[in-house]
This record gives structure tokens, C-alpha cells and sequence, in this order.
């Protein structure tokens, strides 16, 4: 399955300083979430755009998933970079970036999974 994706990046006159459109290939499963849970643009004029993806893997009963943080630095004419962090023993429940002091951090909010590869959730 393809998603396809657009951004623009603005300079303080709504002129455009970045236009792109990036696609992301995936496979659709039963249980997958997809999310593009967060985006954001630092005081250098860096964008940043966070997506996540989760599904449950029956066979090896877990769940697999991943963030995925896609990097457009203006000091780099905003190519494309991308970290993928492979979450063990965790599910994203959501997650959002903070750009503070130079540091680009990735903050959320995680359920444990259970033997059988399930989110713990309260019911």
C-alpha cells in the first residue's frame, strides 16, 4: 500500500520555501495503525515530521512497532534523512517532538505488551 504525502514550508512572507511529496510504502494488515502523530519546524528553519506504525504479528505473538522521524535541515538545501526507532516490548500510544536547546526530543506515551503480544489496556 502507498501513502502519499505533501508538505510545504513557509518563510515569515508565505513564500514557499520548501514544497515536496514524499510517499511511504507499507504493508496493509489486519490491526495496523498509522499515524502521523506529530510536525514541527525549529527556530533554524528545520522541519520535522514524526509517523507511527503498529500492528500485531500472529505468528510470533507480539506486536511490531516503529517511529519514524523524517528530517528536512535547511543547513542540508532540506533533503530528505530518516530514523526509524523499532520499539521492543512497547506500543505507541502517541508521540510528539520537542525542539528545545538544540536538541530534537521525541516524548510519548507507551503501553507495555503482554506475553501473547497484546496491548495491556484496562478495560
Amino acid at each position: 500500500m502507498l501513502l502519499t504525502y505533501e508538505f510545504s514550508l513557509l518563510d515569515q512572507n508565505m513564500g514557499v520555501v520548501k514544497k515536496e511529496t514524499h510517499s511511504i510504502n507499507f504493508q496493509d494488515r489486519k490491526n495496523l495503525f498509522f499515524d502521523f502523530a506529530d510536525f514541527g519546524v525549529n527556530e533554524k528553519g528545520d522541519a520535522f515530521i514524526i509517523y507511527t506504525e503498529s500492528y500485531r504479528d500472529k505468528k510470533n505473538k507480539t506486536t511490531k512497532n516503529t517511529i519514524t522521524l523524517h528530517t528536512f535541515y535547511r543547513d542540508n538545501d532540506y533533503q530528505k534523512g530518516e530514523v526509524i526507532v523499532n520499539l521492543k516490548g512497547k506500543r505507541v500510544v502517541n508521540c510528539y517532538l520537542i525542539y528545545t536547546n538544540d536538541k530534537l526530543q521525541l516524548i510519548g506515551f507507551y503501553s507495555k505488551l503482554k506475553k501473547n503480544g497484546r496491548s495491556e489496556t484496562k478495560k
